[in-house]
């Protein structure tokens, strides 16, 4: 959720900064990459908070992901480890 906030806010930016800049008289592609600096510029000084939301929930999913996986990775790996160990699958048969 903190990920579409942030993201609507910095279109918001955009296209605020797009308005602006055509009633400055900016028509065009001029308009839309000043529009898209600018509003980079500002959601860069102004959503200081909303960014670092956003961080933390991507980093806390990579923790939850982390202790998912993470017992079933360390069991393959050691799996694939006896296998070469042994020498490979086919000193199996």
């Amino acid at each position: 959720m903190a990920f579409l906030k942030y993201s609507l806010l910095r279109i918001a930016f955009i296209v605020v900064c797009a308005l602006g800049l055509y009633f400055a008289g900016a028509r065009g592609a001029l308009l839309w990459i000043l529009a898209i600096i600018f509003g980079m510029l500002l959601s860069f000084l102004l959503l200081r908070k909303e960014r670092d939301a956003v961080t933390s929930s991507f980093a806390g999913r990579k923790v939850e992901r982390d202790a998912q996986f993470g017992k079933e990775a360390k069991q393959d790996a050691q799996y694939e480890d006896s296998l070469l160990e042994e020498g490979g699958p086919e000193a199996r048969s």
